[in-house]
């Protein structure tokens, strides 16, 4: 049967001093040596409103794009439509030719 005992001793200021600097050194040892861990890069997600004014096109178009795959897919967070900000952004330069004018024709 393995048993614990904890042995209490009463310091007296001398051996605080030292118990507290070994403690001092052993912690200023551990923290030169510490590596904080990498962050997680984890894709950014936009809303739909901030999409379409990356876009720089409506609400509208945004839905239409997205029905028509013109656009990376969607994905739901909690029921909510989200875009990866990373694939969106890829895509920035194919899309300048999806917008067109409507031509306007001047009869008189």
């Amino acid at each position: 049967m393995i048993t614990s005992q904890t042995l209490l001793m009463p310091f007296d200021a001398e051996a605080r001093a030292e118990l507290k600097s070994i403690f001092k050194e052993a912690v200023k040892e551990e923290l030169a040596n510490y590596i904080p861990p990498a962050p997680q890069t984890l894709p950014e997600f936009l809303t739909r409103q901030e999409t379409a004014d990356l876009y720089r096109i409506s609400l509208v178009t945004l839905h239409e794009w997205d029905c028509n795959n013109l656009i990376p897919k969607k994905v739901k967070i909690n029921g909510r439509v989200r875009y990866r900000r990373d694939e969106i952004l890829a895509t920035m330069d194919t899309t300048k030719q999806l917008k067109h004018k409507k031509k306007v024709s001047m009869e008189g």
